[in-house]
């Protein structure tokens, strides 16, 4: 609201300036409370990850093939006769991002309805699953908890498809 006003700035200017100072400071108290929880990274652990990458490179080739086929189709959009330039930096395709907006959008409760489902049913038979794992339940009783696991999954994905 404080930016909006200002003489200085162009009220899409002022719009996304204000975007990206709530971005910040939502970036910054969520590290805050990382930090907190967790704490600082000693001794040069912030890349500890890294090996992590080598042991499961197909788990990153598929997170990046994912993402770059989540992507590419905006760019190629942005750079064709739809792109719009906006304040010689930003581009984008009105007609294209507009309707993108509101597919992502559609999709978010069934998205949240799911995920509140599964965190709320399905660990429940998760837990009794791993339970039986580790501490090594027989084989009976582990089939018996993975098939009540799937059944709870498959019910739960029926009834997200259902609405």
């Amino acid at each position: 609201m404080l930016l909006i006003g200002q003489p200085w700035l162009l009220p899409e200017q002022s719009g996304l300036l204000a975007m990206n100072c709530g971005l910040l400071l939502i970036d910054l108290v969520f590290f805050v409370q990382i930090t907190q929880y967790f704490g600082l990274p000693r001794g040069g652990q912030m890349f500890a990850f890294l090996p992590y990458i080598e042991r499961h490179w197909r788990l990153f080739l598929v997170s990046l093939c994912y993402m770059t086929a989540l992507f590419i189709p905006n760019i190629i959009i942005w750079q064709g006769p739809w792109g719009v330039r906006v304040a010689e930096t930003w581009t984008y395709a009105p007609v294209y991002d507009i309707v993108t907006f509101y597919a992502f959008l559609s999709i978010l409760p069934t998205m949240m309805l799911f995920v509140v489902s599964v965190e709320t049913r399905f660990y429940t038979a998760y837990a009794q699953y791993f339970h039986y794992i580790l501490q090594k339940g027989d084989f009976r009783q582990i089939a018996t908890a993975r098939r009540k696991l799937l059944q709870v999954l498959w019910f739960e994905l029926e009834h997200v498809a259902e609405r």
